[in-house]
């Protein structure tokens, strides 16, 4: 190959590589940058873009989610465990053996050991009696078709004994000086929580007699009898009495201790039950009252007594009342979404500084709310959680009370 040629070829080459290398040049200017899309075209502004000193677009505003009541009504599996759970399941299992029992008895200054131990075995129940129970403890009653939670708290009144069930589900009658070694640091905190249930019940529903006293005061009216006591015990004469009108009558202790100075000498001829009873009873200082079913005889002292009581109680009401109305009136935010009625209690009780108590069908609601962030008062909190579930809100003794609406048991 010649001198002429080798140049050609060399100028040839030359010429390529620069092709070549102009290609790549515009090629690189063309790419976009790593893991990003092209330049757009200058004259033509992104469809996107906002000032860098835009808003972000607001957020979707909360809503306020109520729950529907049947199924906020339900209880929710997946709860944590209410700290009374184990214990006031053994004490309602105890109790619902003794409620669901039917008692018909009838007693006549009976030790109460014997009492007791007859309706163990005809109703097929345990309980235990205190041995610091004195021998001499008796028992006069006659009761029929009476259920035997009522009974044994009325023999248990009668001769100011307790009646206690234990940690371990045990019934037990025992002193009332006693009680506090029976019963549980559990047991008080729940009859607390019971109390001031059956208080706040009391506080917030009109005076009515229940249908059991209400059938009892019709039988009082409608029952017509003849009697003719001539110095009669009245123990025995209010026996004859509710022979005759098959209601449950109870005598209360403190006349019994004195039976043979109440007796009675009457004659009343086809007259309502309720005037013959009355008779009967006055001319001794003795008067009569309907309270949960049955006839309850006890002086006139007593009963004048628990009258001046239960004004006092009509004024301590009110004041429970106003107390509560201005906890109620303060004001809240609940800024939150899946809240349990527990954790409503806790939000509040963060926000007012005040303590609170759940009862355990309200601790383990499967009620579940969603809140707005607006402020509201701590009452239209309260009327928000009844409308998804059957709980009350109260303010008793400066902590607040999330119970169950359902009449205490």
């Amino acid at each position: 190959m010649n001198d002429r040629v080798k140049v050609f070829l060399l100028l040839a080459l030359f010429a390529g590589a620069m092709a070549i290398g102009l290609r790549l040049l515009k090629g690189r200017d063309a790419e976009p940058a790593a893991g990003g899309a092209a330049a757009p075209d200058a004259a033509k502004p992104a469809e996107d873009a906002r000032p860098p000193d835009a808003e972000p677009p607001p957020k979707a505003a909360r809503k306020l989610r109520i729950p529907d009541p049947a199924q906020g009504a339900l209880a929710d599996p997946n709860a944590p465990p209410f700290p009374l759970a184990v214990y006031t399941s053994r004490r309602e299992a105890e109790l619902r053996k003794w409620r669901d029992a039917k008692f018909t008895l009838d007693f006549s200054a009976t030790p109460l050991r014997d009492a007791l131990a007859h309706i163990l075995r005809e109703y097929d129940l345990v309980a235990n009696l205190d041995a610091a129970v004195g021998a001499d403890a008796s028992v006069t009653l006659k009761v029929s078709d009476l259920d035997g939670l009522n009974s044994l708290k009325v023999m248990a009144g009668m001769l100011q004994l307790a009646w206690v069930v234990t940690e371990s589900g045990e019934s037990w009658l025992v002193p009332k000086e006693k009680a506090a070694l029976y019963e549980p640091e559990l047991y008080r905190e729940l009859t607390r929580l019971q109390a001031v249930a059956e208080e706040i019940a009391a506080d917030r529903t009109p005076v009515a007699k229940t249908p059991a006293d209400e059938k009892v005061v019709q039988v009082l009216s409608t029952c017509r009898v003849s009697i003719d006591f001539s110095d009669t015990p009245v123990f025995d004469a209010v026996a004859y009495l509710q022979e005759l009108s098959q209601l449950n009558y109870v005598v209360e202790a403190n006349v019994m201790k004195e039976a043979e100075k109440y007796r009675v000498t009457c004659k009343v001829v086809d007259r309502p039950l309720k005037e013959a009873l009355s008779e009967v009873l006055s001319a001794q200082g003795l008067v009569f009252a309907v309270e949960r079913g049955i006839v309850i005889v006890r002086t006139r002292d007593a009963q004048q007594a628990l009258d001046a009581k239960s004004t006092s109680t009509t004024s301590a009401r009110d004041a429970r009342a106003k107390t509560e109305n201005d906890f109620f009136s303060k004001r809240v935010t609940l800024p939150a979404e899946d809240l349990f009625i527990r954790d409503v209690a806790e939000l509040i009780s963060k926000a007012t500084g005040v303590g609170y108590v759940i009862d355990p069908a309200t601790w383990s609601r499967a009620a579940n709310y969603g809140f707005d962030g607006q402020e509201r008062t701590i009452r239209e909190v309260a009327d928000i959680l009844g409308k998804g579930a059957p709980v009350t809100l109260a303010f008793r003794e400066g902590k607040m009370w999330f119970l169950d609406r359902a009449a205490p048991k």
